[in-house]
Order: C-alpha cells, then structure tokens, then sequence
C-alpha cells in the first residue's frame, strides 16, 4: 500500500513538472509561429510594394541594388551564377517558386540590368 502511495505521489509529481515543460514548450511553439507570420506577411507586402513598382515604372534600369534594398525591402532570394547576371526574385508568401507570381530583377554588377514580370 506504501509502495501504491508512493508511486501515487512521484506520478502527480512528474505529471506536473511534464505539464510545465509542456506549456513552455507551447509558449515557444506560439511565438515561433507569430514570427513566421510576420515574416511572411512581410515577405508579400514586399512583393505587392514591388508589383506596384514595378507597374507604375517606379523601378527603372539602371537603379542600384542598394537603392531598390532601401526602397523596396529585399529580395526573397538571391541567385548568382559566374558568368550570368545576379537574379533577385520577390514573390508573395503564399507562391511558390513554380508559380508564375513572381518578378526577377536582373543585375549586372550592383546596376539593374533588366526587370521580368513573370504573371504578364
């Protein structure tokens, strides 16, 4: 019966220090996701300021990387090749990158080179 009791005892005990770690592990769960949220909330308002932009020719060749960094927000990614021109690639969250919802910026160097629309 001591032996039944003391079991008892460590179950509750453990049970309650596995709740714990459980609610800091889904504390951390939560914020983690409200941070994929606003990244990728970010990542289209990015893409729908570049569209825009894009559309009303506020983004000319000839413009410096830095200078569409600053105005514009990063690229989603990046691509360099030796021998090719550096392709920046902004899209919204939800595209993939099969999908046609996307614009390249090509670069020669740090200068814009050449702007693709690939939705028209």
């Amino acid at each position: 019966m001591k032996r039944v009791l003391l079991i008892m005892i460590l179950l509750t005990f453990f049970s309650s220090e596995a709740q714990a770690v459980s609610l800091g592990v889904l504390m951390k769960i939560a914020r983690e996701q409200q941070e994929m949220e606003r990244i990728l909330k970010e990542e289209t308002d990015i893409y729908n300021c570049v569209k825009d932009a894009v559309k009303k020719k506020k983004i000319a060749v000839g413009e410096s990387q830095a200078t569409i960094i600053k105005k514009y927000g990063k690229p989603v990614v990046a691509i360099s090749k030796e021998g090719s021109l550096e392709r920046w690639v902004y899209k919204p969250s939800y595209a993939s990158y099969f999908d046609r919802t996307k614009i390249y910026l090509f670069f020669d160097g740090k200068i814009l080179k050449e702007i693709r629309d690939m939705e028209k």
